[in-house]
């Protein structure tokens, strides 16, 4: 029987585990498929470019704060850098998912 009141940090890191489980499984099964990492990368990315219309016309830095505050950081990755200019926002994140849980699904880290 599930407990009626759980903390958000227990929430937070189960939600953390199962975002990485789903992660890793897709790199996994992408792999083992010899379907590309990178086209399935590109695909959400632009399949998300359309939906982040609410941010038209923010500065970049502003996007990628709320991007990073709603999508990243609650997977658990931490930013190492990031550096904006008008026409381009980046930063460089901590590894995600870890490395033995991306040994489990037989794949790893994919840069792009």
């Amino acid at each position: 029987m599930a407990k009626e009141q759980v903390s958000k940090e227990v929430l937070l890191d189960g939600a953390q585990m199962d975002l990485s489980v789903v992660l890793a499984g897709t790199m996994g099964f992408l792999k083992k498929h010899n379907l590309s990492i990178e086209d399935w990368a590109k695909y959400i990315g632009e399949a998300f470019e359309a939906c982040a219309g609410r941010s038209r016309g923010a500065p970049l830095d502003t996007v990628m704060e709320h991007l990073l505050t709603l999508d990243v950081l609650p997977m658990g990755a931490e930013v190492v850098s990031s550096e904006s200019t008008s026409r381009k926002a980046e930063a460089t994140l901590t590894p995600l998912p870890s490395r033995a849980l991306l040994k489990k699904f037989g794949t790893t880290r994919v840069s792009f």
